[in-house]
């Protein structure tokens, strides 16, 4: 199996895992409920969409993704201070992508969330042998 093949296929299971693990935070209760429900989603979603993109964009440099990643969902949680309608906002889609209130704490999470999944994917890419293009020469880019 190549080894760009079998990065993307690690890429896979963990974002399922992600996807999961997110998913089942809201319906999380027991210790630490609160903070599970509230913010655990906020580091999952920046890894799902850090290792989504990493998976997909493989030379593309992991602290360019991470903080593309951050930035959008800066500009996201912004949005929720606008009044939206009331139908969007009961939407589930709408609700998961997008969140139902703004709270400052989300960017101390996001940043978490960015830094895990930017070190958690930079690692699985040395650890596969996998480059970056602004870390190769400009004749390999060619």
């Amino acid at each position: 199996m190549k080894t760009v093949t079998l990065y993307r296929l690690l890429c896979s299971v963990v974002i399922l895992i992600l996807v999961a693990l997110g998913l089942g935070s809201k319906a999380y209760s027991g210790w630490g409920e609160a903070w599970v429900q509230g913010y655990s989603g906020d580091l999952l979603y920046q890894m799902f969409w850090i290792w989504l993109v990493g998976s997909v964009k493989v030379r593309w440099r992991v602290e360019n993704i991470a903080a593309i990643a951050f930035l959008i969902s800066a500009i996201i949680e912004c949005s929720q201070l606008i009044p939206f309608p009331a139908a969007w906002q009961a939407q589930l889609w709408w609700r998961l992508l997008l969140g139902t209130r703004f709270s400052g704490l989300d960017f101390v999470y996001y940043a978490i969330g960015c830094v895990v999944g930017a070190i958690s994917l930079s690692w699985l890419k040395r650890r596969m042998g996998l480059k970056s293009a602004q870390n190769q020469p400009v004749s390999s880019r060619l």
